[in-house]
């Protein structure tokens, strides 16, 4: 499966290069790029819940074989008519291509503890960690240099052949111990979708975190993608943006190798804290740090947010019994992804009412409060309570969930 998805990251690193490039390369409107992402967007948080209803209901393999042959058809779809078809069909490829992620992503995460052993998993998550933004920093430069060579369509193929090996990799696998829970009969698909939020209230140390990612993301994650560039419009060094986004990415490489290694003893406490790696960076830019500052503050930002992935992932898949866990993933995928957008939105306007500067004193006191409020929860310090044993995550009692 490893292998499988570190070219299929790879391929998620160029296909919205290529997008792009398609879009303004053929003189179309830049409002044509926004409606084409956001279909894919919409089509991933749209049908997430979805995808992780099924990720507990059917094979996990199939599953996301099947979304990966979906997320094929669509991109070589793209490659043979992408140049030659209007906005909406565009739309409509971009949003079957996110309904595919929203199948696949649960599935994977909720499959990883039948693959490998809890006291493995967190090396496993550090493992995939690392890939994916290895990929997603390799990824982008490749797709403009296959778009500038040889055209959109070859690298919507390349993406396309990233899928296949996908789905022959995962014609190798098979799930241990772990097979798809029936549901009770005539229990409507609703009451199954709403078990996983029945699991989060028995388990309110993950419901405590994932609120507190969706608020930090709306109040502060996504607000930092919008006010950097900003300030960096303002001292005329917008040049630098893309060279600081490297290197929160090469800080994210550093943090997953340092996640899948590192047991802490308080593992929340640490994949909170960590979290507070863009406090220095808000406090950078409203300080005017100099660029070379703030490019080793994004590393440390990059490397924190890796930490908490890692062993948040980690802490999922130990605890959470294995016959919910992908309805909790994708709970988890609204949590951080639903908000993101309205933050993206809301931040321009605010900061053009308020001023940059008050717009980042905000961003950074709702980051103080978001981080500490979740440790009156218990149980959110070593996210999870309990022995965890060396053999499959969960077995199959846990069926009478």
């Amino acid at each position: 499966m490893w292998v499988g998805q570190a070219f299929s990251s790879l391929g998620n690193g160029i296909t919205p290069v290529a997008l792009t490039l398609l879009l303004l390369g053929s003189g179309r409107p830049a409002t044509h790029l926004g409606w084409v992402l956001g279909a894919q967007s919409a089509g991933l948080i749209l049908f997430v819940l979805v995808g992780g209803l099924l990720g507990d209901r059917v094979d996990r393999v199939s599953l996301m074989a099947v979304s990966d042959v979906v997320r094929l058809a669509s991109t070589l779809l793209l490659a043979i008519v992408g140049l030659h078809v209007g906005l909406v069909p565009l739309m409509a490829i971009a949003f079957v291509l996110g309904v595919g992620g929203a199948m696949f992503e649960p599935a994977e995460r909720a499959m990883l503890p039948s693959l490998v052993p809890n006291n493995e998993l967190q090396a496993a998550n550090g493992l995939t960690g690392v890939t994916n933004r290895v990929a997603l920093i390799l990824g982008p430069p490749l797709g403009a240099f296959l778009v500038a060579g040889f055209g959109p369509g070859a690298a919507f193929g390349i993406d396309a052949v990233t899928f296949l090996i996908s789905v022959i990799s995962l014609l190798t696998l098979r799930e241990r111990g772990q097979r798809p829970a029936v549901a009770p009969p005539g229990r409507s698909l609703p009451a199954e979708a709403w078990e996983g939020v029945r699991t989060l209230r028995k388990h309110p140390w993950a419901a405590a975190v994932i609120i507190q990612g969706a608020v930090q993301v709306l109040l502060v994650h996504a607000p930092l993608t919008v006010l950097a560039p900003l300030v960096l419009r303002t001292r005329g060094e917008l040049s630098s943006y893309g060279w600081l986004l490297s290197l929160q990415a090469v800080g994210a490489v550093l943090g997953a190798l340092l996640a899948g290694r590192w047991h802490p003893s308080e593992p929340g406490t640490v994949a909170l804290l960590a979290m507070l790696g863009g406090l220095p960076v808000l406090i950078g830019l409203v300080a005017g740090f100099p660029v070379p500052v703030l490019s080793a503050l994004m590393i440390l930002y990059g490397a924190g947010g890796s930490v908490f992935a890692v062993l948040w992932a980690s802490a999922l898949q130990r605890h959470i019994p294995n016959v919910v866990l992908a309805r909790v993933v994708s709970l988890d995928y609204v949590g951080q992804l639903g908000l993101e957008p309205v933050g993206l939105a809301i931040t321009a306007p605010l900061a053009a009412i308020a001023g940059i500067a008050a717009t980042i004193w905000a961003s950074i006191s709702a980051l103080l409060i978001t981080t500490a409020a979740p440790f009156a929860v218990t149980g959110v310090r070593e996210l999870g309570r309990g022995p965890v044993d060396d053999g499959p995550s969960r077995d199959l009692d846990e069926r009478r969930l």
